[in-house]
């Protein structure tokens, strides 16, 4: 049932306990992009999916795009808060990979259909993408990462021919692609959701040793 109270405090009431309606509103307008991409999206769709009305998404959310922005937020700001905080330049760089690879699997695991969703944005309008995630604050922290590789590289802790931006290039690749490739990977293998589910387990700690070997001398 629904609670009329104040704008500010209104809150959706669900069998599996409260839930805001601006959390509902977001879960809601995830599906919505993930699944129809943005210029598809309708915001009638996302007030359908978060069981409220239209008028009370416009209430706390003008127009898709300032929407679209604050799903941006949702997804990446903690994400990447953690990526930096596992690229910390006092640990192991080893210990940093593992760390890193598991971080993004796992996210990847919780949003599968995230990494399809970005791709084909970028490639729809780059420049439109890369103003959103300006404006939402979220900038992947990469550079870090590859500074730590290259400081390592040069205290002779790692092959000196490593390249820290081919191997950020290898780590992206290898942890989206078993979530871009779904299809093809369980049509191939003849796999069903748990042989796939499992599969991704396994491919965390397939990616980090590969990596890792990757950059000993």
């Amino acid at each position: 049932m629904y609670i009329k109270v104040e704008p500010s405090t209104i809150a959706l009431v669900t069998q599996k306990g409260k839930m805001t309606t601006r959390d509902r509103i977001i879960s809601a307008a995830k599906e919505e992009f993930y699944s129809m991409g943005y210029d598809a999206a309708r915001m009638r769709s996302i007030s359908e999916r978060a069981e409220i009305n239209k008028g009370l998404l416009h209430y706390y959310f003008k127009t898709k795009e300032a929407l679209m922005v604050e799903v941006f937020q949702e997804t990446f700001q903690d994400f990447f808060r953690s990526i930096a905080a596992a690229t910390d330049h006092d640990q192991d760089v080893f210990e940093m990979v593992a760390s890193v690879v598991e971080l993004y699997m796992e996210h990847m695991i919780k949003n599968p259909s995230l990494p399809y969703f970005i791709i084909n944005e970028m490639n729809r309008d780059p420049e439109r993408h890369f103003k959103r995630m300006k404006k939402a604050a979220v900038q992947p922290p990469f550079a870090p990462m590859m500074q730590m590789i290259e400081k390592v590289k040069s205290n002779g802790g790692i092959r000196k021919d490593v390249d820290p931006e081919q191997f950020m290039i290898n780590l992206i690749s290898m942890t989206l692609f078993p979530f871009i490739a779904k299809n093809m990977l369980t049509y191939m293998h003849g796999m069903s959701d748990k042989d796939y589910n499992e599969f991704l387990k396994n491919r965390t700690q397939e990616i980090t040793h590969t990596l890792i070997a990757s950059l000993k001398a």
